[in-house]
């Protein structure tokens, strides 16, 4: 099983291993340094014109979630996402609901294991199911006392505002 979904409660029956394959790879990819790993959640994980909600701001197309990538490890050592459950909605409303934790590693030497929860609309497509909004939801405050102690200089451009730390 791959890690960012072993031991998941799938609240439904009705949710596909395509579309847990589909979750474990987003989260795959947002813990992953690797220099294509923006580009490969655009394409791999989202539709064309998909829209990713984040506390950093809002993504859209494959272009933009690209990007998206380009300053999360600016702060951050390593992260570990784990999805503890996930709701899905009727066959009408192709939608999942997240529950999980975030475990990050600064920079500075602090470690967090935050909460977070995801909304997340599925649309069918010839490559697949993706995923055509995502919206994330952080807890902030302890990602905020984390890196209040760095000893570095975060710019405007690093796209992160006090209260808000990007996943």
């Amino acid at each position: 099983m791959r890690y960012p979904i072993e031991g998941t409660h799938w609240m439904s029956d009705s949710v596909g291993q395509h579309i847990k394959d589909l979750v474990a790879t987003f989260y795959e990819l947002a813990d992953s340094k690797e220099s294509d790993a923006g580009t490969r959640m655009a394409t791999e994980v989202f539709t064309e014109d998909a829209v990713l909600i984040t506390a950093n701001g809002t993504f859209q197309g494959f272009l933009e979630i690209s990007k998206s990538r380009e300053n999360a490890w600016s702060i951050v050592n390593s992260r570990k996402h784990r999805v503890l459950k996930v709701f899905s909605g009727n066959d009408k409303v192709p939608e999942l609901s997240i529950l999980g934790t975030g475990e990050m590693k600064f920079k500075n030497g602090k470690e967090i294991s935050s909460p977070f929860a995801c909304y997340i609309r599925l649309e069918s497509s010839d490559s697949g199911v993706r995923i055509s909004l995502m919206q994330v939801f952080v807890v902030r405050f302890h990602c905020y006392i984390a890196i209040r102690s760095l000893d570095i200089n975060i710019q405007p451009s690093d796209r992160i505002r006090p209260q808000f730390l990007q996943y």
